[in-house]
């Protein structure tokens, strides 16, 4: 009797090969991933010394990316800037999606503005 339960209750044929599909992409990814770190280290090693410059748009790339990484990831593989840099412009880009200074308006009128209203409405 089969005592061990799957969740999708295929048959064990079908488990053996799902799982063996998983194992092949995740050496695939893997395989894939090793050679831009490579690649990346080339390039960085080729620029020397110099900063990269990168444009906004390239930033909040980088940062909703290094987010989803987290430190210890980017740690691993960040060769731009560091990863305290990274999460920085990441919440730097949250600040600005919820910072309300553009929606608000002037303040409260100046007082003489308001008994000039106030006179002329009610003569």
């Amino acid at each position: 009797m089969n005592t061990r339960k799957t969740s999708l209750n295929l048959p064990l044929p079908l488990q053996f090969l799902a799982a063996w599909i998983g194992v092949w992409l995740g050496r695939v990814l893997q395989a894939q991933v090793d050679y831009l770190k490579a690649e990346n280290l080339l390039l960085r090693k080729k620029l020397g010394t110099k900063r990269v410059r990168l444009t906004d748009a390239e930033r909040r790339r980088l940062a909703m990316l290094g987010k989803a990484l987290g430190r210890k990831g980017l740690a691993a593989i960040a060769t731009i800037a560091s990863p305290e840099t990274i999460l920085r412009w990441y919440r730097e880009l949250v600040a600005k999606k919820y910072d309300g200074s553009q929606q608000r308006g002037q303040g409260r009128p100046k007082t003489a503005a308001i008994i000039v209203k106030m006179a002329s409405e009610n003569s």
